[in-house]
């Protein structure tokens, strides 16, 4: 993968504000790639091609899928918002390493947090980082 496109969309469902979106999902609807290794069977695409990924997931068995009329599958869902978007490649992290790595004190996490907030003020951390993006990188909400 080369690049990933962020667009309107995605500022919606990172606001949680897409219609059409539930959470948990990763972004990476809008996706351009080089060919390393064509697949099995693939003929109509070879190594160094550009290429890009129709991000609708169809089912390819109902009656709008047979006929050509993907758009309107039964089972539609776009990356990125309803089903995992192509970016989750890149999310995917070692959780057994990093526990290594952070019990042997290797990852300092205290610097990152910017601002701590009692349960009781909960919906204020949201306030907070949306009126002080510039200065708020992480808000932990404080049990007790």
């Amino acid at each position: 993968m080369k690049a990933i496109g962020v667009c309107g969309s995605d500022i919606h469902v990172y606001h949680g504000k897409h219609p059409y979106m539930s959470y948990p999902v990763v972004q990476g609807h809008e996706v351009s790639a080089v060919v390393e290794e064509p697949g099995a069977g693939v003929t109509n695409v070879a190594v160094g091609d550009l290429v890009t990924v129709q991000p609708q997931v169809v089912c390819g068995t109902c009656y709008p899928c047979t006929h050509g009329m993907y758009n309107d599958c039964e089972s539609l869902k776009v990356m990125g918002f309803q089903t995992t978007g192509m970016a989750s490649d890149y999310f995917v992290v070692d959780a057994a390493k990093a526990l290594r790595l952070a019990s042997a004190g290797l990852i300092e996490f205290e610097s990152l947090i910017t601002h701590r907030i009692p349960f009781d003020r909960y919906l204020d951390a949201y306030k907070l980082i949306e009126e002080q993006k510039d200065r708020a990188m992480k808000v932990m909400i404080e049990m007790e």
